[in-house]
C-alpha cells in the first residue's frame, strides 16, 4: 500500500503531467486520441503504476493552461483495499458510493492534496482499488444566478 501512495504523491507533486513525463512514469505509449478544443485527450494501455499492472491510461491536457490537467490509471489487477488505504493514508477522505441503480457504476475515495484531487475508484461490487485519478483541473467556481436559488417571495399577511 505504501509503493502506491508514495506514487500517487509523486504524480500529484509534479509540475506538469505531459505525456512524456507520463510516457516514462508508467511505461506505456500514449497517443493523442481527440481534441475538443478546451482539452487534449492521450490514451495508452500496459505499463506499471507502482507495481501494479496497468490496463488503460487517459491523459487530458488543456489547450489554454497545459498544468492544468487530469490523469486517469485504470488497474489491470486489483489492488490493495480502498477502504483501508483511504483511512490509512487520507485525513479526511470523502467517499462516493457506487449507484444501486448501475451495475457498472463505480464509488471512489478522494481527498484534496493542494490543488489536486486524488481518487482511487472500486468496482461496484469490491472494495478493491480498481483505478486511480490525479485531477490538476481547478473546480470552476459556479455562477450565483446558476447556483444560488432565487429568495422566496414573501409570505402574505393573513387580513
Amino acid at each position: 500500500m505504501a509503493a502506491l501512495k508514495n506514487a500517487m504523491d509523486e504524480v500529484a507533486a509534479a509540475d506538469r503531467l505531459s505525456v512524456g513525463y507520463v510516457e516514462t512514469l508508467l511505461s506505456v505509449r500514449l497517443k493523442k486520441e481527440s481534441d475538443n478544443g478546451s482539452f487534449t485527450f492521450h490514451v495508452g494501455s500496459g505499463g506499471q503504476f507502482a507495481g501494479l499492472a496497468v490496463k488503460a491510461v487517459d491523459l487530458r491536457i488543456s489547450n489554454s493552461e497545459p498544468a492544468n490537467s487530469m490523469l486517469v490509471i485504470e488497474l489491470a489487477q486489483p489492488g490493495p483495499d480502498a477502504k483501508a488505504f483511504a483511512r490509512r493514508f487520507w485525513t479526511q477522505p470523502d467517499y462516493m458510493p457506487p449507484s444501486p441503480h448501475s451495475r457498472a457504476s463505480s464509488g471512489y475515495w478522494s481527498t484534496r492534496q493542494g490543488g489536486n484531487k486524488i481518487s482511487i475508484g472500486h468496482p461496484f461490487d469490491q472494495d478493491v482499488i480498481s483505478s486511480v485519478v490525479i485531477d490538476r483541473i481547478p473546480d470552476t467556481p459556479c455562477p450565483p444566478e446558476v447556483c444560488e436559488p432565487a429568495p422566496l417571495p414573501p409570505i402574505p399577511k393573513s387580513s
